[in-house]
């Protein structure tokens, strides 16, 4: 059943990015235009992002220590194990996870500046 349901959120995945890059084709004017005519609405979009973000950046930093966890609970296993079908470096899966924290903090550092 999970490898069905990881099958079928790919393929879901894979059609949203293919109808994403093909709607950005189309020229503006065949697409319906998003605005939000009221007051609020230009008010509320810093504190909005800015929820966005710490969500996001959240989420990345227990993504890293979950990373952490899963990478020195697989080195504990395998260094009973003779033959490790593969080896795990901490520092490298810290760096890779990490990464796109990096990048979107500098983009909303430079968008807000």
């Amino acid at each position: 059943m999970g490898k069905q349901l990881r099958r079928i959120g790919s393929i879901l995945i894979l059609a949203g990015v293919i109808a994403w890059v093909t709607l950005s084709y189309l020229p503006a004017v065949a697409l319906p235009q998003l605005r939000f005519p009221h007051a609020w609405s230009g008010q509320a979009f810093p504190a909005l992002a800015f929820t966005g973000f710490v969500v996001f950046v959240a989420l990345q930093i227990w993504l890293v220590q979950t990373t952490v966890a899963s990478v020195r609970q697989y080195r504990r296993q395998a260094g009973a194990a003779p033959n490790r079908p593969f080896a795990l470096d901490v520092g490298r899966e810290v760096v890779l996870t990490a990464l796109p924290i990096a990048l979107v903090v500098l983009l909303a550092v430079a968008s807000f500046a």
